[in-house]
């Protein structure tokens, strides 16, 4: 009778034993499968936020400007003045000669090239004087003129001017081939026994000048005269 009582209870814990153990898994605990799908996507997530960031790296670095690389040229930009130095060609006994010449930025609103052996400065509102340094008889007065101008009356003041040394001489030659000097609106001149002097009224770049040169009468005039014109020449009006 108690034998066959204890029969039924053993049948009854073995397969609850079993259960237990069974949801024990031998000690391992045993991840639900929501978070197993939690532990995927944040990975995901974790591994875009990561391509994200170093796509952002790479983009600064690609936006970022060199600093070995110059933003822009300041020379070569509007409004900056020309190159300091420039070759400057003339013409003596029909030889051509080559100089480097140097710039020279006038409070008159214009740049030139002088050559060496010469010097240019201001000499008073609205003149400049361009000059030998090893001679200072050998000069020209750059002057600036007015947008409007009479060339009548100008040529009458030029006239008197130069008058007061001798014969005048129109040097405006119809046959001229220096384009530069073809180019002038007056040119007259004067020679003495001992100098010689002119005076040009001209447009560059839609300014009126007037250059009055003087000069000794001496044989270096063969040299210092076409200097004297070719530095004219390089006379540039500030945009």
């Amino acid at each position: 009778m108690l034998n066959h009582e204890r029969l039924p209870k053993r049948m009854i814990v073995l397969p609850i034993i079993g259960i237990l153990l069974a949801g024990c898994g031998n000690g391992v605990q045993a991840t639900p499968d929501s978070e197993k799908t939690d532990q995927i996507v944040n990975s995901s997530i974790a591994a875009t936020v990561s391509e994200e960031n170093k796509s952002n790296d790479q983009s600064s670095k690609t936006l970022q400007p060199s600093t070995n690389q110059n933003s822009s040229n300041p020379a070569s930009s509007k409004g900056q003045p020309p190159a300091q130095t420039k070759e400057l060609t003339y013409t003596i006994d029909g030889k051509q000669v080559s100089e480097q010449g140097q710039l020279f930025e006038s409070h008159l609103g214009y740049y030139l090239y002088y050559l060496p052996d010469f010097k240019a400065t201001g000499e008073e509102p609205g003149k400049d004087m361009l000059f030998s340094e090893k001679n200072d008889r050998y000069a020209v007065r750059i002057e600036q003129m007015p947008d409007k101008i009479d060339l009548t009356a100008q040529k009458k003041l030029m006239e008197v001017e130069l008058s007061d040394l001798g014969n005048v001489q129109n040097l405006k030659k119809e046959q001229e081939t220096d384009p530069f000097l073809q180019k002038t609106a007056l040119h007259l001149g004067v020679d003495t026994k001992n100098d010689h002097k002119e005076i040009i009224v001209t447009k560059i770049d839609k300014r009126w000048f007037r250059f009055t040169l003087f000069a000794p009468k001496e044989k270096e005039n063969a040299v210092i005269l076409p200097q004297l014109l070719a530095m004219l020449k390089t006379i540039m009006v500030k945009k």
